[in-house]
């Protein structure tokens, strides 16, 4: 990406000058020099020409000035592209909290959630079967008996997918190098997944909601009032500690120099988008965004839940995972490594 604003940029330059600077100067050159002609042989009529000259040349400035803009919009010039890609990512999060909050007022006010079973690394990869002929089947393969994706907090975005009030696409950010298409919502026989297919069909983690009990966590009953709009719900893939060039950091000890050692890989590591509680979806420049200035990322040490587990480290900080009540501690799962692509 890097590289490919470098080449875009010189491009970009060019094609100004080439489309935006030359034709209209040659026009008012045009322009100057039959006016000066034409009034040294007193003839006035002639004006006429250099005025559409200068006509000319202020349309083919207009002209540049449109090429260039679809130019940097089409190659990514000056950021564009990746500016673009963020406002998508960040209606992509917004549509999806939203559609949260209607899930929970049809849900005894509780999020999208499946069966508890304790966290172990499986659980954090997208492995989507198929496994009923509709989506209603799907969802009870989830909830009936032993599920196979019982813990996975993928699966709990998945239940947006087959309840229909989210599509598989708005879990694609195209700023995430690892995704590449939106995964499938049934097989080629017409049975419907019960999750994502893999790792490389969803760009977004989702806040971890259950606690040492295997009860659903407060944090992920719908919330009103004061706070809800520093509650996160969902962002930016989560980063997995010590993956990357330069490797990640997830919790140090100060805000780093280089900012993409703590933000999700889905934007080059400039930050991340994040969805939270009240509806609402931002830019943030750093993962420390959450209530009391929690960061999403990275996980207070815990006895019952081992930082390791979430691929963060310990912040050092009362855990707030067992709370009842506001400020929570929230963090992100799925982990991805940043540096392989891999969860």
């Amino acid at each position: 990406m890097v590289g490919d604003r470098g080449v875009c940029g010189v491009g970009g330059g060019g094609t100004f000058v080439f489309y935006g600077v030359v034709p209209p100067l040659v026009a008012l050159v045009v322009a100057i020099v039959v006016s000066s002609v034409m009034k040294s042989r007193g003839v006035v009529a002639g004006t006429g020409l250099a005025n559409a000259a200068v006509r000319i040349s202020g349309w083919s400035a207009a002209v540049g000035v449109v090429f260039v803009m679809m130019n940097a919009s089409l190659c990514g010039c000056g950021g564009s592209r990746e500016l673009s890609n963020r406002s998508v990512c960040s209606a992509n999060l917004r549509g999806i909290v939203q559609s949260m909050n209607v899930y929970a007022e049809e849900n005894r006010g509780r999020y999208p959630v499946v069966p508890f079973a304790p966290y172990m690394q499986v659980s954090n990869e997208p492995r989507g079967m198929a496994a009923a002929g509709d989506e209603a089947g799907a969802l009870r393969a989830m909830y009936e008996g032993p599920s196979g994706q019982a813990g996975s907090v993928p699966a709990c975005m998945w239940v947006m997918v087959l309840t229909g009030q989210v599509s598989a696409k708005q879990y694609v950010c195209k700023s995430d190098p690892a995704v590449t298409q939106a995964a499938e919502v049934k097989d080629r026989a017409g049975n419907y997944f019960d999750n994502f297919q893999a790792g490389d069909r969803l760009s977004y983690s989702m806040a971890y909601p259950w606690n040492s009990a295997g009860e659903t966590g407060a944090w992920w009953k719908a919330q009103s009032g004061k706070g809800t709009d520093m509650l996160p719900l969902i962002a930016d893939m989560t980063p997995k500690q010590g993956s990357g060039n330069p490797a990640r950091n997830l919790v140090p000890s100060a805000v780093p120099s280089q900012r993409s050692t703590w933000n999700s890989a889905n934007h080059e590591g400039d930050g991340q988008n994040v969805g939270f509680a009240d509806g609402h979806a931002e830019w943030c420049k750093s993962p420390d965004v959450g209530q009391d200035r929690d960061n999403i990322y990275g996980m207070s040490a815990s006895p019952s839940h081992g930082a390791a587990r979430f691929g963060g480290i310990p912040a050092g900080q009362t855990p707030r995972l067992e709370a009842e009540g506001m400020p929570f501690d929230v963090v992100m799962l799925p982990v991805r490594d940043a540096g392989t692509n891999g969860m």
